[in-house]
């Protein structure tokens, strides 16, 4: 899918790269990437957020949904830098093979401090191995480190079995939270591994007014395998690879 990129940025790509594969996640950063998100922002405020009613929350979150959809969201998401880097990540054809979600976080009465516990998102795509999530954030506090995501460094491409519950969130006592991260993406674009251990940080003492907006989706390799309701046949294999214990 590359054809040619200049030397400066295979070296910056190399970077990241290293982080991706030996902690399961990295922060892709580029000039055009903080631009868009910060237009990305502006929108939100301007077209959605200013509809907002104080006493309907279904309204309110029927405009967040609206807004996954917002061209300046797929803007970031299909950035030709960020497919470029997904490639450089061993992605040989990048597809998109989840929906375009939003993740709404505050103490406010629209997300009552809702958030997801450690989990892995594999158990839920079950496509390709080396799949990966794209994610960003828009928010409207200035540095404050609240409402932001907590990882635990993985880089192996295994499901975490006999430590999760029936809907694939991972017991906590199976963590060592001192070897646990939290970041907090700022005009950059968070990856994370299908595999990765993650959860939502909720700060309940931050004031109602305060809100973080998560967008993500997921991206998987065309030509690796695509489990979720069919398999891919290779040109070059007339038998699809088989599914994953």
């Amino acid at each position: 899918m590359i054809s040619y990129l200049p030397k400066d940025r295979i070296m910056d790509f190399k970077k990241t790269k290293k982080n991706f594969l030996e902690n399961g996640y990295c922060l892709f950063k580029s000039k055009e990437i903080s631009k868009k998100i910060i237009k990305c922002k502006k929108n939100y405020n301007l077209n959605y957020k200013s509809f907002f009613s104080k006493s309907n929350i279904a309204k309110n979150l029927n405009l967040l949904k609206r807004f996954a959809g917002d061209m300046s969201v797929y803007d970031i998401l299909y950035d030709k830098r960020l497919l470029e880097f997904l490639n450089f990540l061993n992605l040989k054809y990048p597809v998109q093979t989840g929906p375009i979600l939003s993740h709404y976080v505050s103490t406010n009465s629209i997300s009552k401090s809702f958030g997801l516990p450690f989990h892995q998102d594999y158990t839920s795509m079950c496509t390709s191995l080396n799949g990966c999530i794209v994610w960003f954030n828009i928010n409207n506090f200035k540095k404050k480190k609240i409402h932001g995501i907590e990882i635990f460094p993985y880089n192996k491409k295994k499901i975490i079995k006999g430590k999760v519950n029936n809907k694939g969130v991972l017991k906590i006592n199976f963590l060592d939270k001192k070897k646990t991260i939290k970041i907090y993406p700022e005009n950059e674009v968070l990856i994370m591994s299908s595999f990765l251990p993650h959860r939502t940080i909720i700060d309940y003492t931050s004031p109602k007014s305060y809100w973080r907006l998560g967008i993500s989706t997921r991206y998987d390799d065309l030509w690796h395998r695509i489990l979720r309701g069919f398999r891919l046949l290779r040109y070059s294999n007339i038998a699809a690879e088989p599914a994953l214990d």
